[in-house]
């Protein structure tokens, strides 16, 4: 992603992939958000015909080097145009939160996707949707970028927060796994239990390069030591890393 640029090509996909096959592409009738609460439309976008040219102006502002401004400013401009316009009928707010962590890849803020602020927006929806109306009136930009900032801000402490609860998790089960399941131990099963918390024992055996049996042997062993827990669904046995799924739903 360093080396690719952002284009209206790349935001299509993005919008693509989250929707699967429902309501892609540029919306072509006027849309609105509404408060799910009150019912009150707290923004109105652009009108459809107008999008092609605000995006082409979203472009030009994202490549034009002559631009001297922090890179986080920079990303929190980016996002707000990117939302006001709200191309799509649906997943503008998924689309445009997924650019602002590619754009500050690109910039080399970044260098793995690890900062979402979704939790900040939702919280502060109403100031959010504030700010966004201002803008669309080309008014109330600084308070705006200050907002963003401080969206930035809080979700990199709450970031750095979950990083170390998970390295302090995944050092506690390395000594488990020494003391009390050596033969594990010695495969990459902690390892695989932290990059696939919800899995299979199939999956396992492939990941591990071990028979079936042996992962459902390695599961079973933890689970029944409470290191995971199991899920049924169908003909489907699934064994989660439930503690560390609990610190990645905080």
């Amino acid at each position: 992603m360093r080396t690719t640029p952002l284009s209206w090509r790349i935001i299509q996909g993005i919008q693509q992939r989250l929707m699967v096959s429902k309501n892609i592409g540029i919306r072509k009738t006027q849309n609105r958000i509404i408060n799910q609460v009150t019912g009150e439309i707290i923004y109105t976008p652009p009108e459809a015909r107008e999008i092609p040219d605000l995006i082409s102006n979203l472009e030009k502002f994202i490549h034009d080097e002559s631009i001297r401004l922090d890179p986080l400013v920079c990303a929190g401009l980016v996002h707000y145009q990117f939302e006001a316009i709200h191309p799509f009928p649906d997943g503008n707010g998924r689309t445009g939160r997924i650019l602002i962590v590619l754009q500050l890849i690109q910039l080399g803020i970044l260098n793995l996707p690890k900062l979402y602020i979704r939790g900040c927006i939702n919280r502060h929806r109403e100031t959010y949707y504030k700010f966004l109306n201002k803008i669309s009136f080309q008014v109330g930009w600084v308070p705006s970028i200050q907002f963003m900032l401080e969206a930035f801000l809080s979700q990199a402490l709450e970031t750095i927060k979950v990083l170390f609860d998970i390295l302090s998790l995944f050092l506690e089960l390395k000594e488990i796994f020494k003391d009390r399941f050596p033969n594990i131990a010695r495969s990459n099963m902690l390892e695989t239990i932290f990059s696939h918390p919800v899995i299979a024992p199939v999956k396992l055996g492939e990941l591990l390069n071990v028979h079936y049996t042996t992962a459902t042997k390695y599961l079973t062993e933890l689970r029944e030591a409470r290191i995971l827990h199991d899920l049924i669904s169908g003909k489907y046995h699934f064994y989660l890393n439930h503690r560390l799924l609990g610190v990645l739903s905080k």
